[in-house]
C-alpha cells in the first residue's frame, strides 16, 4: 500500500494536489483508464458530501505480488466540512466552492489527452448519479428523523 502523498510527494497538511493530477497519476500507475474514472467518481462524491478532508494521505494504491497497482478502497470518507470551506485537494485549481463548469472542463482536458470521447458523457452521468443518490439518502434520513416520537 502506498499513499498518493508518498508517491507524488504531496504535502498532506497544505493544499498541494489537484484531482486532475490524482486522476492522471491513477490511470498511469494502474495502467487502466478505469482507475481515473473511479477517482473522478470519488472526487465528485467528496464535493457533494462536503468531505473537505480529502488530502493526499487519504488516497492510496495497492500493489499485488505481480507488481500491478490498483486504486485502494475508499477510506476516511465522512461529512467533514473545513472551517474555511476549502477542499484539501483542488478541483481544477479551485479548493473553495469549485464551479461545476471547472470540473467538467478539467475532465474535457483529460479526455482530449486520452482520446476518450466518452469522458464528458461519463462525467455528467456521474454528477447526476451522485446527486440523485445523495438527495435520496437525505430524504430517507430526514423522513426517519421526522417519524421519531
Amino acid at each position: 500500500m502506498h499513499s498518493a502523498c508518498g508517491l507524488l510527494d504531496a504535502d498532506l497538511r497544505t493544499p498541494s494536489l489537484d484531482y486532475t493530477d490524482l486522476i492522471n497519476a491513477s490511470r498511469q500507475l494502474c495502467n487502466e483508464p478505469g482507475a481515473g474514472r473511479l477517482q473522478y467518481r470519488r472526487a465528485v462524491f467528496n464535493l457533494h458530501a462536503a468531505n473537505q478532508d480529502d488530502h493526499s494521505k487519504n488516497r492510496s494504491f495497492l500493489q499485488d505480488n505481480a507488481g500491478s497497482w490498483q486504486v485502494a478502497p475508499f477510506y476516511d470518507v465522512t461529512f467533514n466540512p473545513h472551517p474555511f470551506n476549502k477542499h484539501t485537494t483542488a478541483f481544477g485549481g479551485y479548493g473553495k466552492q469549485p464551479p461545476l463548469t471547472r470540473i467538467i472542463h478539467g475532465v474535457a482536458r483529460i479526455s482530449r489527452r486520452d482520446l476518450f470521447s466518452q469522458w464528458i458523457f461519463f462525467s455528467r452521468r456521474i454528477l447526476t448519479d451522485i446527486c440523485k443518490r445523495k438527495n435520496s439518502l437525505w430524504n430517507q434520513r430526514s423522513s426517519e428523523i421526522r417519524s421519531i416520537p
